[in-house]
């Protein structure tokens, strides 16, 4: 029962963490220049009720009492969505209601950043229910455990795509403040990639332990020369004793280490880890790509342009400059320059004249 607790207490808690990310970095793109649909006033408090919120929501999706074969029942689809977009319209109500926005937009986009960002999230956090048919404190149990870690971090590198139009935005000059998203990706990664290198250490130490057999003990090269001690490998009810050479007046040698678990099904519970691991670092590979594909002067110029469409005159002579740096065609930065100059922009009215003049050269 401790045991079952102990794994909802860390669901609950993982839960609210990547909620809390999440809240943070949907509200952060909802206020970018490019949305413009909320202040970057929001971001705190969403992000305090998503992690209030989906600590529930991990409790209630934490692994239950095993059935009688020994796994615990996975819960439903349909709960894992009800809970999920549950969670998410209470957080965009309850993030309105503080801000005095509009309640039902605001649910509605609740729903939809869980929906697309907290749904895939909170299926990963059901895979913990492995860890109550391991062993605590076993070799597959620290596995799962490191999981759970590479999951948070992996879950910090991706949101950071939605600081992603802060680049744009950057370089049309609609925001300062540069995003940490730098710092973000390099924690991230290397704790994802400390983890893949720490289960890859695990399954090579299982493999060692497997191989045991086939050499004889006490032999100069025997497998397991240089381990001692007892060692659990959470999965599996076999024990296997090693010794050490014996002696001609004491028989048999000292017992260097019992192994409890079956080596062969543990290397492929760390297989999976390993395998999740190195999908995490591809994962986290693309959104580093992402970042910077999006860091062009082509999307700053489209951003800053429509901006002047909607009547940001502040943003038209940055976005003639950027079009022009872009090598756009010379009426589309004269028409962004003009508008520019209409409120009040000297240099543009002085850029005008000059894409004139040389558009009437010969």
């Amino acid at each position: 029962m401790s045991s079952r607790r102990s794994l909802a207490a860390t669901s609950s808690l993982l839960a609210a963490l990547l909620a809390g990310i999440v809240g943070w970095s949907w509200s952060h793109l909802l206020a970018s220049p490019a949305v413009g649909h909320a202040s970057l006033s929001h971001r705190l408090t969403a992000a305090t009720f998503a992690a209030a919120i989906f600590a529930f929501v991990g409790w209630a999706l934490a692994p239950t009492a095993p059935t009688d074969d020994g796994r615990p029942p996975r819960p439903s689809p349909l709960l894992l969505v009800v809970l999920v977009l549950t969670g998410g319209a209470l957080t965009g109500a309850l993030t309105a209601s503080i801000h005095q926005d509009d309640i039902l937009s605001s649910m509605f986009l609740g729903i939809l950043g869980a929906g697309l960002l907290l749904l895939p999230v909170a299926g990963l956090v059901v895979t913990l229910r492995r860890a109550i048919q391991v062993r605590r404190g076993s070799v597959v149990a620290r596995a799962e455990g490191r999981a759970a870690l590479a999951l948070l971090a992996a879950v910090l590198g991706c949101s950071t795509t939605l600081l992603a139009p802060d680049w744009p935005a950057i370089l049309a000059g609609l925001a300062v403040s540069t995003p940490p998203v730098f710092a973000l990706m390099v924690v991230s990664a290397a704790l994802v990639v400390g983890v893949l290198l720490a289960d890859l250490c695990a399954l090579a130490r299982v493999q060692h332990l497997a191989s045991a057999g086939d050499v004889p003990e006490g032999s100069p090269g025997a497998p397991l020369a240089r381990i001692r001690g007892d060692i659990d490998l959470g999965v599996g009810d076999a024990i296997a004793a090693h010794h050490g050479p014996g002696t001609a007046y004491r028989g048999g040698g000292r017992l260097l280490v019992r192994v409890a678990g079956d080596p062969d099904q543990a290397a492929l519970a760390l297989g999976r880890c390993i395998r999740r691991g190195a999908f995490l670092v591809a994962l986290l590979e693309a959104v580093a790509f992402l970042h910077g594909a999006v860091r062009s002067l082509d999307l700053a110029a489209d951003l800053g342009a429509e901006r002047c469409e909607h009547g940001d005159v502040h943003a038209c002579r940055e976005a003639a400059l950027l079009a022009e740096r872009a090598g756009r065609p010379l009426p589309l930065a004269a028409g962004l320059h003009e508008r520019a100059c209409n409120h009040g922009e000297e240099q543009s009215c002085l850029a005008v004249s000059l894409i004139q003049r040389r558009a009437s050269a010969p």
